[in-house]
C-alpha cells in the first residue's frame, strides 16, 4: 500500500482509534491497519504514543472484565520492540496546551499530537477530528485513507490489487486475514 511504503523507516505517532480497530478487528479498518501493523512488527517503521493511549484502550476491557485484552493492549504497549510508549512529560503538556490554545482542541485530542509534535514524528495517524491547519506532523486520518486505498469495483489499476482489480480480487483483498505475529484474537464486546 502507498502510504505505509511512504512511511518506512519513518516514526509514526499513534492515536487510540487505530490500535482499538486493529486489536479488537474492527471493520472497517482492521484490513486496512493488517499491513501497516506488519510493518511495524517487522521494525520497517516506529511508533511513538503516549501513556494516555494506554489509559484510553483500557478501559473498556477494564470495566468488562476482560484480563485477556487488557493483557494484550499492555503488552503491545508496553513489551513491543517498535512501538515506544511514552509519559506525558511537561514539555508534552505545554505543546498541548498551546496545541489547545491555538486550535481549539480537547486534551485528549492535543496530547497525542503533543506527543507526536515532542517526539518528532513524521507522521500522526487518526481517525478522530479534522486538525484543521495543522500540518506537521502529516495527519493520516483512517477514514481518508480507507477510501483513498479500497480497490475500485471496475476493473481499472489500483495499489492494492498490483493491476486490473476483479471483483473477486477485491473481495480477496479485503477479506485476507494472513497470520499477523502481535495476537489479534480479541474480540470487542462493545
Amino acid at each position: 500500500m502507498g502510504w505505509i511504503e511512504d512511511l518506512r523507516g519513518k516514526t509514526v505517532a499513534l492515536d487510540t482509534a487505530p490500535l482499538i480497530f486493529f486489536i479488537e478487528r474492527r471493520q472497517p479498518y482492521v484490513d486496512l491497519l493488517r499491513p501497516f501493523f506488519q510493518a511495524v512488527d517487522r521494525g520497517e517503521l516506529r511508533i511513538v504514543t503516549s501513556t494516555v493511549t494506554l489509559i484510553e484502550v483500557l478501559v473498556h476491557p477494564l470495566r468488562h472484565g476482560d484480563e485477556s485484552l487488557t493483557h494484550q493492549y499492555n503488552d503491545i504497549l508496553l513489551s513491543s520492540p517498535h512501538i515506544f510508549t511514552v509519559p506525558v512529560t511537561p514539555a508534552t503538556a505545554q505543546t498541548a496546551a498551546e496545541l489547545r490554545a491555538l486550535h481549539n482542541l480537547k486534551t485528549p485530542d492535543a496530547i497525542p499530537l503533543a506527543t507526536a509534535i515532542n517526539y518528532h514524528a513524521d507522521a500522526f495517524l487518526t481517525n478522530d477530528r479534522d486538525y484543521g491547519s495543522i500540518t506537521s506532523p502529516q495527519i493520516l486520518k483512517l477514514r481518508d485513507l480507507a477510501t483513498s486505498t479500497l480497490p475500485p469495483e471496475n476493473g481499472e489499476r489500483h495499489e492494492f490489487c498490483g493491476g486490473p482489480c476483479s471483483a473477486f480480487a477485491r473481495d480477496l483483498v479485503l477479506n485476507h486475514s494472513p497470520n499477523f505475529s502481535l495476537q489479534t484474537t480479541a474480540t470487542s464486546g462493545y
